[in-house]
């Protein structure tokens, strides 16, 4: 089940809560989660929930910074991250396609994103999506993507 969320509104349990916290973790392999989980609390959330468990997010704001150009751009996605237990299985493919349908409603011209360069699985799934690198970080091993949504 997808839900749509402001802030981290979707998540109403502890379990929940911890759920996440350790997915994340996992998924970013930083111990700043709780900085993350902040910044999730000023975004739209798009939360793909199974067995009652937040798998996989997407955060989006109308107008963010993006590390790799340094500059802002506008409909960005941050924090794309599934469960390891629940990767592979076609979760975020479908979470993607409903964040690209929820844009294409709104008349959103294009999506923006971030991916490390050695994330091959990302990756693949962007560009299957349709997602194109615009931008290569020279020395940091990030692209920043962007898919043209008309």
């Amino acid at each position: 089940m997808i839900v749509v969320s402001n802030g981290l509104d979707a998540i109403t349990s502890g379990d929940q809560y911890k759920f996440l916290f350790k997915f994340l973790s996992q998924s970013f392999h930083t111990d700043r989660i709780y900085e993350t989980l902040q910044t999730m609390l000023n975004m739209r959330q798009y939360f793909f929930f199974k067995n009652n468990k937040p798998i996989a997010v997407v955060s989006f704001k109308k107008r963010g910074h993006l590390n790799c150009s340094g500059i802002h751009h506008t409909n960005v996605l941050y924090n794309v991250a599934t469960s390891p237990y629940y990767r592979r299985k076609g979760y975020m493919k479908q979470l993607l396609q409903f964040v690209m349908d929820d844009m294409r409603k709104q008349k959103r011209k294009y999506l923006h994103l971030e991916v490390l360069k050695d994330n091959e699985k990302a990756l693949n799934l962007y560009k299957k999506l349709g997602f194109e690198v615009i931008y290569e970080c020279s020395g940091k091993g990030i692209y920043l993507m962007r898919l043209r949504l008309r």
